[in-house]
């Protein structure tokens, strides 16, 4: 077992969502044990085989081109649009637009200011952001 599943369903009873639903007693439970047998491999196995095909990406490409690869390789296994590589560099307080799949260099600016994007908040805060559809947001 990879978490404490009594404390992942004790979560899961405190979200507004659920404590709307009426189940018995009995049902939290067995819906933890489906989600270590079921659930935690199959994340387990996606993920090992994405760390492989990035482990497997030829370190005899050119710089740009791994981390294409490597942004490729997520933007699939995440099922987004597009994904970017973006270097911050502390001198000039603005993130290099380094590569991106699918690939667009002539659409991306070559440098992405720190304030006013997305990017820089996720520098600044350190913390993810997330976005169902990056071109709804401001």
């Amino acid at each position: 077992m990879l978490m404490d599943l009594e404390y992942l369903a004790k979560e899961i009873q405190r979200e507004p969502w659920a404590k709307g639903v009426s189940v018995g007693k009995d049902f939290w439970p067995v819906l933890m044990k489906w989600i270590d047998e079921h659930v935690f491999s199959e994340i387990l196995d996606r993920l090992i085989d994405q760390i492989d095909k990035i482990v497997d990406i030829d370190p005899g490409l050119s710089e740009p081109q791994i981390l294409e690869s490597a942004t490729r390789y997520m933007v699939e296994f995440l099922g987004a649009h597009s994904g970017s590589v973006r270097i911050y560099d502390p001198q000039t307080e603005q993130m290099l637009s380094y590569c991106s799949f699918p690939s667009s260099e002539e659409d991306r600016e070559a440098f992405i200011p720190l304030d006013g994007s997305i990017a820089g908040e996720v520098v600044k805060t350190r913390q993810p952001y997330l976005a169902p559809n990056l071109f709804g947001e401001d």
